[in-house]
This record gives structure tokens, C-alpha cells and sequence, in this order.
């Protein structure tokens, strides 16, 4: 007992400045020993929430937060529940985690700290996981001791400890506790690895899940280094956060720049790319400058909002971005008043900035999309009279990512076409140009789910 709660202490001991102590509460052994040690350790017991997220996976999913609500008040101890809708099926437990670390993100705020009670058997059942997967390195060591959480940081204040010793901890204090019974089901890769092959690899080498714990360390020590070569060349290929130079990339040796590809994928949040699909981005993004070769992006990410993200190559830039598959108005309405406004759409958000030295109100103005064959007129200039031109040749010449175009926005004034957002400027009061519109489109979300 004393271990557990002096390790605990010892971990929340270097954040001094925490508010409050958010427990991560799914009413199971590990989480029930990780809130009464938290209890035990002398912090403030109006600084600690517990959170319990019902994924409503099973039936008695409600008998679970009851649980946790009668747990969390003999320790008189707040508890907040929060409900999420997660498709069963293949990938449950993948979306299951994703909805879980959304609600988590976003409930950490500034000196806050988020404690979760993974330990030392998890983090070797998690190296085995992701070996049988062809995991690279950040998914081998992708159960870090803290990282960034939302605006605080998550802390596992109990990974350096076998599951025995929680276990000792649970039964010696008399704690009770929930099992989830989708955890005996062997059809899952992870109780899989839990019930059947960690045994057998403790019965034939002792200190296995120390030993597979041990390999991890010295990966994660690995990857400080490779993650600081990748974290300074990354910054000379990237021309925005969802989009590579090609051919910058192509100065470096080819393996450096698949690495520097995985590595830009995993901080959009891609962290299970294999080897051999990153390969092919590469060997197709070089193949011809004519290519224009996209890749559906596997996984979770897709489900989270409408659309379809993918890798895609643009003329010599490797691009990821959201397809938006759902629906659009045929027209939005925007009002327009003040110096300065946005209009948020299904798939980005529209800014315009009116010039301050004039005193004028745009009003109302209608946001439509490009139609087939549209043309653009164009205004007068001293490069001659005024002309109508294709609107696709528009955004050919302006680098407007053919994905885009469909669905790009266009703004009318009483039916008269007056802006390409990002393109052209708006016209009005006799052809003066009084504002500038910016169409910045849905891009792909950084996810946090370990």
C-alpha cells in the first residue's frame, strides 16, 4: 500500500501549481485503487473530480456509473459522467478510446492534471499489441509516463508498477470494484494478448513483463533522439502544417524522407500508418509531376466528422486533407457589419476584413458555389478592358487544390458576383475595392488517444 501511495506522490509532487486532480474513473481494479490512493495521499479532496465516460457499449452500462457514483461518495469525492454514442462493431474499441480522449481534451484546462491508472502490465501488453500490428516506434512506446492534455497535461502516476502490486493494494484496503465483461472476451486483440500470451510468457520467463517494459524504455530513448533530428527537418520540408515541399523532400536519402513523412502524418494524428503504405505515398508522389495520386487515410479519423481524409499530391506539394462528403445549402446567408466577420460553414470558415479607414457596413451578402463551365467577370485594368474568364482556369492559376473547387465559396452582392474568397478582391462602390475575403477549408484534426 505504502508503494502505491508513495509513488503517487512522488509523480503529482512535480506539478506543485495543480488546481485540480481529474481521475479518469471506469470503475474497474485500477482506477479504483489510482482515486482512494489519490485520496490517501493527502490532497485536497475538494480539488479532485472524478470522470466516468459510459460508452453505452452495454447494457448495464448505467449500473456502472451507479457504481462509480456510490464508489466516488464513500470517498466523498466529486464525480462527472459523460455520455458518448459509439457504433458497435469493428474498430468499437478504437472509437471507443477516441470518444473518451475528446472528452477528456476537452475538459483539462490550465494547471489541471488528468491521472490515469495504466501500469507496468499494460505498458508490455501494449508493446506486444503493436508489434503484432508492425508498429513503428511511436506506436511501440505509445504509452507515455505524461504529455500535453488539452490545455493541461494527462500524468500515469502508477506505470512503473506491476498489476500484483494494485492488486494487493485493492484487496488489503478492501476496495470493490466493476468488471467489464467485454474484457474476458478473447476475440479482442488485447485481452487476447492479456489472458492467453502474457501468462504464458510469465510462466516461462519470470520477469517478462518487467523485461518487455525495460525494451520500451530504451525506445523511447531512441526515439528522443530520432524525434529531434525529424522535429528540426521537418520544419525545411513543411510549407504549412498539412502540407510538404516535394521537392525539398527529395534532397534527402530516401528512408529519411519516408521517415519525415510518417513523422509529419503522426502529428496530424495518424499513428497506425504502416511502413509499406507510407512507401507508396513516396514512390508515387515521384513517379511523374502529371501524377496525381491520393490515398484514403485508415483508421478512426474519418468517423469524426463528415468527409473522407486522404493524402494527396498537388503539383509539388504532398497534401493531407478532408474531403467533405456532406451536405451543403445551395446559398448561406451573411451579414456583414464592422471591420471584421466569419461565417462558419459544414466544411471551413469564411473571414472578411473591411477596410477600417472606410465607414461602411457590407450588409448582407450570399455565399453560393461554382457551377459548371461558370464564368468570372473580370474588371477593367491597365492591363486592358474588362473580360469574362473561366472560373476554373481562376483557381488553376491561383493554386487552388482541384478537391477544392467544387465546393469553394463565392460571395454575391443583390446577385452579382463581387469576390473569390482568397482570390480576387471583393468590388463595389463603383469598382473600389473595400474588402478582402479568405476562404480557409475543414482540415484534418489532430487526435488524442493514448
Amino acid at each position: 500500500m505504502k508503494n502505491v501511495i508513495q509513488t503517487l506522490k512522488q509523480a503529482i509532487s512535480e506539478y506543485p501549481h495543480t488546481k485540480r486532480y481529474f481521475v479518469a474513473f471506469s470503475g474497474g481494479l485500477d482506477s479504483a485503487v489510482l482515486l482512494h490512493a489519490l485520496c490517501e495521499s493527502g490532497v485536497d479532496k475538494d480539488r479532485v473530480v472524478a470522470l466516468h465516460v459510459d460508452h453505452n457499449l452495454q447494457k448495464s452500462s448505467s449500473d456502472w456509473a451507479a457504481h462509480c457514483a456510490k464508489y466516488c461518495a464513500g470517498l466523498n469525492i466529486r464525480l462527472r459522467v459523460h455520455s458518448v454514442q459509439v457504433m458497435s462493431g469493428s474498430h468499437e474499441e478504437e472509437r471507443a478510446r477516441v470518444a473518451r480522449y475528446a472528452f477528456f481534451s476537452n475538459t483539462v484546462k490550465n494547471d489541471e492534471l488528468l491521472l490515469m491508472a495504466h501500469h507496468l502490465n499494460d505498458v508490455a501488453e501494449t508493446l506486444l499489441f503493436q508489434l503484432m500490428r508492425g508498429g513503428a516506434t511511436a506506436g511501440l512506446t505509445a504509452i507515455p509516463s505524461v504529455r500535453k492534455l488539452g490545455q493541461g497535461f494527462l500524468l500515469r502516476p502508477l506505470l512503473g508498477l506491476h498489476r500484483n502490486v494494485l492488486e494487493r493494494y485493492a484487496l488489503k484496503n478492501g476496495l470493490s470494484w466493476i468488471q467489464d465483461p467485454s474484457n474476458l472476451d478473447t476475440r479482442y486483440d488485447r485481452n487476447y494478448l492479456r489472458a492467453e500470451i502474457l501468462p504464458r510468457l510469465v510462466a516461462r520467463w519470470p520477469h517478462a513483463i518487467e523485461s518487455l517494459s525495460q525494451s520500451v524504455e530504451y525506445l523511447s530513448e531512441d526515439k528522443l533522439l530520432i524525434d529531434a533530428w525529424l522535429s528540426e527537418h521537418i520544419e525545411k520540408v513543411k510549407i504549412s502544417d498539412w502540407m510538404l515541399d516535394l521537392t525539398r523532400l527529395a534532397e534527402y536519402l530516401p528512408s529519411q524522407s519516408k521517415s519525415l513523412i510518417r513523422y509529419w502524418l503522426e502529428q496530424c494524428g495518424w499513428f497506425h500508418i504502416s511502413r509499406s503504405w507510407v512507401a507508396e505515398i513516396w514512390r508515387q508522389s515521384r513517379a511523374s509531376a502529371m501524377a496525381n495520386p491520393q490515398f484514403e487515410l485508415p483508421g478512426v479519423n474519418k468517423e469524426l466528422e463528415p468527409g473522407h481524409f486522404q493524402v494527396r499530391r498537388y503539383r509539388d506539394t504532398l497534401c493531407l486533407c478532408l474531403i467533405y462528403d456532406g451536405k451543403l445549402a445551395e446559398t448561406y446567408d451573411w451579414e456583414i457589419l464592422g471591420n471584421t466577420a466569419t461565417l462558419k460553414l459544414p466544411h471551413g470558415e469564411l473571414i472578411a476584413e473591411v477596410d477600417s479607414a472606410l465607414s461602411i457596413d457590407l450588409g448582407s451578402l450570399e455565399v453560393r458555389f461554382p457551377k459548371r463551365g461558370q464564368k468570372v467577370k473580370l474588371p477593367a485594368s491597365t492591363n486592358g478592358p474588362a473580360r469574362h474568364k473561366l472560373l476554373k482556369a481562376i483557381f488553376q492559376e491561383s493554386g487552388i487544390p482541384p478537391w477544392q473547387r467544387v465546393q469553394y465559396p463565392l460571395l454575391y452582392a443583390q446577385d452579382r458576383l463581387i469576390a473569390v474568397p482568397g482570390v480576387s478582391l471583393a468590388l463595389a462602390k463603383g469598382e473600389a475595392a473595400i474588402a478582402r475575403f479568405y476562404w480557409r477549408p475543414g482540415l484534418p484534426i489532430r487526435l488524442e488517444s493514448n
